[in-house]
């Protein structure tokens, strides 16, 4: 029962530490997940998100100017000019 106790006792540190290791390990990826999630929700201007957004309106945005100068080419075409 002694060489037990004196076994645990040479354990306890490792255990301990084992124990820090990990809690750590999950406070680093709590933190980390929670940054990148917050990446992902629009914030006004300087998240992820938002420059999805603003290259999804840009990009309509030129397919209808392309539309314009399509028709534009077009009536010129038709009309002989």
């Amino acid at each position: 029962m002694l060489t037990f106790v004196k076994h645990l006792h040479n354990l306890i540190p490792d255990i301990v530490g084992f124990a820090g290791l990990g809690g750590l390990y999950i406070q680093v990826t709590k933190r980390t997940t929670k940054h990148y999630l917050s990446e992902l929700k629009p914030n006004s201007g300087s998240s992820m998100r938002d420059e999805v957004n603003r290259q999804g309106k840009e990009i309509i945005r030129q397919g209808e100017r392309i539309d314009g100068i399509y028709e534009f080419l077009l009536g010129k075409a038709e009309n002989g000019n």
